[in-house]
């Protein structure tokens, strides 16, 4: 999801958070299993070789909100390192995925919103 038009990066360093309402269901999960999300920061024209800035989370079936603090995002390390706060200030999208490799599902996200400090 695009933080601006087209791919017009954003600076969130005068942010604490990002808060999103999602749930995850994924098929042949047991009924009320939680789903593994990754949440990734995407700066288009910095150099992370895709290991972008990004949080794991366990999200409910049900809509939930989740508090996520922007200190908290984290690269793999497999990628070519960057800086999280020089990245911060050239982020355009946010992307949502599931954990799970072939999976298929449903997921509902809603209320994407950035906290002040």
């Amino acid at each position: 999801m695009h933080l601006l038009p087209g791919d017009a990066p954003l600076d969130l360093t005068p942010y604490a958070a990002l808060r999103l309402d999602l749930a995850s269901v994924l098929t042949g999960q047991p009924t009320g299993s939680r789903s593994s999300l990754r949440v990734m920061l995407v700066a288009n024209g910095v150099d992370t070789s895709y290991d972008y800035p990004s949080l794991i989370l366990s999200v409910d079936p049900t809509l939930k909100t989740y508090r996520l603090p922007l200190e908290d995002f984290v690269q793999d390390g497999w990628g070519k390192a960057v800086n999280l706060s020089e990245y911060l200030k050239r982020v355009t999208s946010v992307e949502v995925r599931t954990e799970k490799v072939g999976s298929e599902g449903s997921m509902t996200l809603d209320n994407m919103l950035l906290e002040k400090k």
